[in-house]
């Protein structure tokens, strides 16, 4: 787990790392957003909002990272899992008082409400005793929708990237980005450590840096999504 927050999270430097190195532009490898969801699941574990066990996020701790697209996709995990009972194989999420085992949140007011949560909380525990959390394979697709375009945005409003948007034809709206080159952004370190060696799995999986000996879970599920995909296309 990362003491302090990075400058950087793990989706910002592996999409620094799509730049021309001479003209500092962006170049998107194919599959990138997919690359870009395990950097998402990398930063979350690095910073104690998940734990992972081979496949399987195990826990989920709901935090405030103060990325705004990392939170969000955190908080459509905490959303979705399943709340777990101990020494079953199943996610289990950590940190919300409750008043119900099992259900997030303050004990509802109205008896109608609390007759609603302790049916949910009988048919989540059904399912958790039948099935097994999602693996990271499903979390990278999908996690994956649109993850390009919103670390772009989020880049451009955090000034580490610049957009150059312009018509070709004077029609159809295109958008070129750079690395913004200002004073704002001061230089940084290369990752080292346990984020550097996720930063070189991850970035892997899409050509960006070469192959590691051993894959982590992270970078094995993106490499099994990009594999699926391309099995697709053919």
């Amino acid at each position: 787990m990362d003491a302090l927050p990075p400058l950087m999270t793990l989706p910002e430097e592996l999409l620094l790392l799509c730049a021309d190195p001479r003209t500092e532009r962006l170049k998107l490898p194919p599959y990138v957003h997919h690359a870009l969801a395990g950097a998402v699941l990398a930063e979350l574990e690095l910073r104690g909002a998940i734990t992972i066990s081979d496949n399987w996020i195990t826990t989920v701790q709901p935090l405030t990272l103060g990325e705004p697209v990392a939170d969000r996709l955190l908080g459509a995990l905490v959303l979705d899992v399943q709340l777990g009972r101990p020494g079953a194989k199943q996610t289990r999420l950590l940190g919300l008082d409750t008043n119900y085992a099992g259900v997030s949140g303050p004990s509802p007011e109205r008896p109608f409400a609390r007759r609603v949560a302790r049916a949910r909380v009988n048919m989540r525990a059904v399912v958790a005793a039948e099935a097994p959390p999602r693996q990271l394979t499903h979390w990278v697709r999908l996690f994956s929708h649109n993850l390009d375009t919103h670390y772009r945005e989020s880049m451009e409003a955090r000034g580490l990237l610049t957009a150059h948007r312009h018509r070709v034809l004077g029609l159809v709206p295109w958008t070129t980005w750079t690395i913004a080159s200002r004073p704002s952004v001061p230089a940084h370190p290369r990752p080292f450590g346990p984020r550097g060696l996720y930063l070189d799995a991850i970035a892997a999986t899409v050509g960006l840096a070469r192959p590691a000996a051993h894959a982590d879970p992270i970078a094995a599920a993106v490499s099994a999504v990009i594999e699926s995909d391309k099995r697709r296309r053919d």
